[in-house]
Formats: C-alpha cells, structure tokens, sequence
C-alpha cells in the first residue's frame, strides 16, 4: 500500500502576507482555502481526515515571544479560528536561540539587546540570568555619555536586578558587570549606545570591560549571536526600510577600526542551516504523514531563496517586498518566481495534484 504524502509549506511572513500591518493583497483568501482539514482540501486522498496540510511561518521578525506573534498575525490577516496559527506554526528569528541559552547560559549572566520588551522572550526560555541593554546603561551610564540615562541608576531598577541575578548587596554598581554572551534578538533601538557597550565587553575575551583601551583586540570574545542578516525589510511604505543587518555591518566595521581585528557574528536566521532545520521540525511535527516536498515561500533573495535552496527545498519567490524585478534574482534564484503569495499557492497545489479554486 502506498503511503501517503502531504507538502510542507513554508512562508516568510513580511513582504510575503504582509505588509506590516496590512496583509497583502489576496492572501487571506489563499490562507483560508490552503488551511481547511484535508478531507476538504483533497476528498480523495484523505476522506476522513481532519488535520491540514503542516504550515510553518518563518521570519526574522522578533522581539516578542511565537504566542504574541502569532495572534498579531491571525488579527492582521483576519482568520477566524478554524483556519487559524498556532504557536507551534511559527518561526521567529530566536527561536532556534533557545536551546543554545537554555543549554549554556542557565547559570551565566548574558546582555540581551533588541527595541521590544524582551522580559517575556527570556521567560520563554526559562532564563533569569540575563540584563538588557538598556538596562545595562542605566546601572553604568558613564558607559554612554551622551545618553538620557540619570548619573544615579534608579533604586527601582537596581532592585529588580539584585533579585533577578541573585546579587546579596549592591556591589555590582561599582563595576560593569562581565557577561558571558551577547544575544541581538531584535532590530535595535538605539545603535550608538548598543555599538558602544558591545565593543567595550568585546574588549578583553571574557566578557569583562578591560581597564586601559587595547591598541588591537584580543585574539577572542565572547559569543555575539545575531538574529538576523535582511539589511532591508519591505513595510507598509513604498520603499524598503534599512533594518538588522544593516546595524550588523556597522557594528563589525566598527569593531574592526577600534581593535584591528575581525569580529565573530554568529548568526541564527534565514539563511541559516540551524533556522531552516528547525522550521522543519516543525512541520514534520505537525503532520503523521511523510511530507513529499518542502515549499519556501519569500520575498528576499538572500534570506528566504538562498536558506531554502541550501536545504533542498522547493524554493518560491515573490514579487511583493524586498524583490520586484521582472525575472528571477541573478545570486540566488528560486525554482519558481511568482507575483504574489496568492499565485504560489496556486502553483503548489498544481505541482502536488490538489484542486484548486482559486
């Protein structure tokens, strides 16, 4: 008896549904037809079955946690509850992250940087060693001079900390603090101050702020991880916006004017292998069928096409957000290029033999 296969889809979510915070054009329509239960969306190959196709959404989005997300996402495109994501449907830029800080950094203070409220991103990783950025500033504001931050920490803000880090007094005020990794989980919001405090931990290899300035860097640092490499994002404005990978640039240029030496970025995103893996486990969770093809649905070249095609998968490209040109991307082009999100639809369903209205 042959068994049988369903196709995993996989979509980006800016530039693809969605043009923050307006979902592109036709796309709610393609979504609620793709995600009925199967029995309706393929009668003759699964008659009685009531699960749907495995849809995984990937971005390099962030800054919140896959819960916050995805009700963002249901809103904007208006599904109702049977066509609806779950959490366990998406993928955000740290998601891969969380295992690594969990396995690691369970006991060892990190510095976490990103422009949205990250307190419940490191709940959701189970993780109380961990100060962000701004809060980092706020105990040391000599670190940025030209900052808003007091020149006497608030005694708020120096108590959350002495309870969340275990601290007995409040010692920790004479120094900055050493961390052992730095997390870039979303786009930041103040990039002076974020540069800054970064190569000044990035000043000796064990996360300690050195005494005297360095005439070159030390051979090591501790681990910076990355959550993103997209330079440009396509919003809700006609022009795509300079946004993650931009600052990623500026920071490791930077880096390599002050210490004469080049900085390890670790990045955990689209196009990376560790990202695209864990958006497939996803999907192979969300199905008891064998998938037959992996189907990448993007917008960007460099990110969605380039990750997807290095994982073998069926790569689709659109025309919606960051690539609009007539034929394919010439560094890295998809299987198939298509005008929006609506027309990959259409082409998967007439690639896996499933009957399509739209």
């Amino acid at each position: 008896m042959e068994t049988k296969k369903v196709p995993a889809i996989i979509s980006d979510i800016d530039g693809v549904l969605a043009h923050w915070p307006y979902p592109t054009l036709r796309t709610p329509d393609a979504i609620n037809f793709i995600r009925q239960p199967l029995k309706e969306l393929d009668p003759t190959n699964f008659a009685d079955e009531d699960t749907r196709l495995p849809f995984v959404l990937l971005t390099n989005g962030g800054g919140c946690t896959e819960e916050e997300k995805i009700h963002d996402v249901n809103e904007i495109l208006g599904l109702k509850r049977g066509v609806q994501f779950n959490a366990d449907e998406i993928v955000l830029c740290h998601s891969p992250l969380k295992s690594i800080i969990r396995e690691n950094y369970q006991d060892r203070l990190i510095l976490v940087s990103g422009y949205k409220d990250l307190h419940s991103t490191m709940k959701s990783c189970n993780v109380e060693k961990y100060i962000l950025i701004d809060e980092y500033c706020s105990l040391y504001p000599s670190l940025v001079p030209f900052g808003s931050y007091p020149r006497e920490p608030n005694p708020e803000l120096v108590s959350k900390i002495q309870k969340r880090l275990g601290f007995e007094n409040t010692d920790f005020l004479k120094e900055p603090l050493q961390v052992h990794a730095i997390f870039l989980l979303a786009d930041p919001f103040k990039w002076e101050e974020n540069i800054q405090v970064i190569l000044d931990l990035l000043s000796t290899p064990d996360g300690k702020i050195a005494k005297t300035m360095p005439t070159i860097g030390p051979e090591t640092h501790i681990p910076i991880y990355s959550c993103s490499h997209d330079q440009f994002s396509r919003l809700s404005f006609r022009l795509p916006r300079i946004v993650f990978g931009a600052f990623n640039d500026t920071l490791k240029m930077l880096y390599k004017q002050v210490y004469q030496r080049d900085m390890e970025l670790r990045f955990v995103c689209k196009p990376e292998k560790i990202t695209f893996d864990y958006a497939k486990q996803l999907a192979l969770k969300n199905t008891k069928y064998e998938i037959s093809k992996f189907y990448m649905i993007g917008d960007n070249p460099n990110a969605d096409i380039k990750g997807a095609n290095q994982a073998g998968w069926e790569s689709i490209l659109v025309r919606t957000g960051v690539f609009q040109g007539a034929e394919n991307d010439p560094t890295n082009p998809a299987k198939y290029v298509v005008d929006d999100f609506y027309e990959a639809i259409k082409l998967i369903c007439k690639l896996e033999n499933i009957s399509c209205p739209l």
